[in-house]
């Protein structure tokens, strides 16, 4: 089980439920519950959307895309709208879905609606939140019969305290305290890069791990997967 505050403090909280001989944290699991499933040690975060829909998106705490694909768009008739942007010489646009606040609430926790500063939105509805919409088709299955509409990036991750529970395959939301309720020795640092004056310039967080006596930097990604040869796999089982 993982707790991870993304927010003020870099901590997050690891629990060891294995066959080792010491178990780092009992600590009892709070936090508000958030619909998901676990697929391949992967995170999908569940929406409940209007008309009994049900949307899946993946989440990655190492990336930071929030986006639904054309097809969840088509199907919940969200308006878009197609932005320019411009970088020095370089310009283009893409396009944004609008997310009525009525389908927002609906996810737990709601995209935080400061994503949309910026955005000139022709709605009164000043809680409506955006969704880039990927230009690419859907993504393949990945397992039989289970698909996904989206993605819930960093930015959604970000300044709320989390409890990834990958024993027990649940998911939990905290609240947006930088330190969670537990004992202390239960927390580990974690890391975040930021510039010179030790400003946070993403929300991407970084683990420790002591491997034969050496630390080792990882990023703690909850979209990462690795793809194997036959060959290759073989030598792991």
């Amino acid at each position: 089980m993982v707790i991870i505050p993304l927010k003020l403090s870099l901590v997050a909280l690891l629990r060891i439920l294995s066959t080792t001989p010491h178990i780092v944290c009992s600590a009892p699991i709070g936090g508000r519950p958030v619909p998901a499933d676990f697929v391949g040690n992967r995170v999908f975060v569940r929406w409940a959307a209007p008309g009994n829909q049900s949307l899946r998106f993946y989440t990655d705490t190492g990336g930071g895309l929030l986006s639904i694909f054309p097809e969840a768009v088509q199907r919940l008739s969200l308006p878009v709208d197609t932005l320019t942007w411009t970088n020095g010489a370089d310009h283009g646009n893409y396009m944004m879905a609008r997310i009525p606040s009525a389908l927002n609430e609906a996810l737990v926790p709601p995209i935080p609606s400061a994503l949309s500063i910026g955005f000139r939105t022709r709605s009164k509805d000043s809680t409506m939140v955006l969704l880039a919409v990927e230009s690419d088709a859907s993504p393949s299955e990945d397992e039989s019969g289970y698909e996904w509409d989206g993605r819930l990036g960093s930015a959604w991750f970000a300044n709320r305290v989390w409890t990834i529970d990958y024993p027990n395959r649940r998911l939990y939301f905290d609240g947006t305290t930088s330190v969670a309720p537990t004992d202390a020795s239960c927390w580990v640092p974690l890391g975040f890069q930021t510039d010179s004056t030790g400003r946070r310039t993403n929300d991407f967080p970084r683990i420790t791990a002591r491997i034969d006596g050496e630390d080792i930097q990882f990023l703690l990604d909850t979209g990462a997967q690795t793809a194997l040869t036959d060959s290759a796999w073989r030598k792991t089982i």
